[in-house]
């Protein structure tokens, strides 16, 4: 959003934001728990068969194209939906002489960062997968267990770890994933503009919100090539992958971009698609 004034054209920005994301991560998340459960069946049936540790882990590494096009396309959605919203805001709301120069240009920074942030994440849930396997093997093996209690096991860690089953793994991966993608999207729209611009934390103001990033809230807005210091790490941006989990993790918080330009009103609806920024 551009020039957001007062606390409550915050808070509701911030609402609207986070009601927008909720339908992005839902799909993400049953894509992600469908995709889990996949390789938990393949990964117990190959053990079952062939009780080769190694033999499961090629497989589940086969899962990893899979969760590339996942993450990939999640970022392509949220992307455009907030980043362009953030364009038509420029576009419409402030006069901008934006081209469609300035819209392939975004989208080009936007694809090499999606490309990049998606190969991480990953090697991140892949290794996550294969930890619990190994954890699953070593503990039924322990218990006497022959290869189809190990494979019982095997499917039992991947669909729960624990108390976080992989509902609730996934609904993390969905949420911390499409937040980054609405934040960077507008970040970088926010960068591509000719003229000078400060970015100003916004936070929710609840028990869930860090305090730090409570704090980031209430104070000042910083240049657009500081970064937000928080109390483990500093950020560009919410959901800033960049930064540490235990900063990222379940963050709603986003950022009220401002201009000395003034703006002809505030647009505060999102875009029913990219295909209108320039109508």
């Amino acid at each position: 959003m551009i020039n957001l004034q007062g606390e409550k054209a915050k808070t509701r920005y911030l609402a609207q934001t986070i009601r927008a994301s909720l339908v992005f991560e839902r799909q993400m998340e049953q894509r992600g728990v469908k995709l889990l459960d996949s390789q938990a069946r393949m990964a117990a049936q190959i053990y079952r068969t062939t009780g080769s540790q190694d033999e499961v882990m090629v497989a589940v590494e086969r899962g990893s194209v899979k969760w590339e096009d996942l993450i990939q396309k999640q970022h392509l959605r949220v992307g455009e939906y907030f980043g362009g919203k953030m364009l038509r805001d420029m576009k419409h709301g402030m006069d901008l002489p934006l081209e469609l120069k300035d819209i392939d240009r975004w989208r080009l920074i936007m694809r090499n960062f999606i490309q990049v942030h998606a190969a991480k994440q990953v090697v991140n849930i892949q290794n996550t997968t294969k930890g619990l396997i190994r954890r699953a093997i070593r503990a039924a093996a322990d218990s006497g267990l022959g290869n189809y209690g190990i494979a019982k096991e095997i499917y039992g860690k991947i669909s729960g770890i624990g108390k976080l089953t992989a509902k609730v793994r996934c609904r993390l991966i969905a949420r911390t994933e499409s937040h980054t993608a609405a934040n960077h999207s507008t970040n970088v729209a926010a960068k591509i503009v000719p003229f000078h611009m400060l970015k100003d934390w916004i936070s929710a103001e609840d028990e869930r919100t860090r305090p730090s990033h409570f704090n980031l809230g209430a104070a000042a807005p910083i240049e657009m090539d500081e970064r937000f210091a928080a109390d483990r790490c500093d950020l560009e941006y919410p959901g800033d992958p960049t930064a540490l989990v235990e900063e990222i993790a379940n963050c709603r918080c986003t950022v009220n971009y401002i201009t000395d330009a003034t703006p002809k009103k505030a647009i505060i609806l999102m875009p029913e698609a990219i295909s209108t920024l320039f109508e």
